[in-house]
């Protein structure tokens, strides 16, 4: 029990040293978030790509996915869908006034099609409104595809554990 306190509180040592050390050189990073990170076969998961840390005033991504596992549903108006790649591009309208920060820069809307673990890469450049491109980390996710029964033997072991 010690020794799993202990490497819960290096990682969170760990973590908290790099956000010091990517805010003291101006590094930031843009997520790809989804809104569940289990889903069942045949329902949609939306992932959002969240900038944090830095304020973007243009950027051009792709993202890539498993396409036998999931199957591209819906994006914004800025983007374009190549086999299993999301290419996004986005400025600013008004010169950077309006910069992006610590908000949703675009939403992507995917359907499970066949069970498994997926994990969705994401790269990409971005820009300060003088058209400098900015230190950027980019941070992928994961999603599970699970039938119907698996998420109800899931449900039912957490049961369990409440009582």
């Amino acid at each position: 029990m010690k020794k799993r306190a202990l490497k819960i509180l290096l990682i969170i040592i760990l973590f908290i040293l790099k956000i010091g050390f990517l805010e003291c050189y101006g590094v930031g990073n843009v997520s790809l978030i989804a809104d569940k990170t289990s889903v069942k076969e045949g329902e949609e998961v939306v992932l959002s790509l969240v900038g944090s840390g830095v304020e973007i005033s243009a950027f051009q991504t792709e993202l890539v996915f498993n396409s036998e596992k999931l199957e591209y549903k819906k994006t914004d108006e800025n983007s374009v869908v190549i086999g299993n790649r999301i290419r996004t591009v986005w400025f600013e309208k008004t010169g950077g006034e309006e910069a992006k920060k610590e908000q949703i820069l675009a939403t992507y809307k995917l359907k499970a099609k066949k069970i498994g673990n997926v994990a969705l890469g994401l790269q990409g450049e971005f820009y300060d409104k003088n058209g400098n491109k900015l230190e950027v980390e980019t941070i992928g996710t994961n999603i599970n595809v699970i039938s119907q029964i698996e998420e109800e033997k899931n449900t039912d072991e957490t049961n369990r554990r409440i009582e």
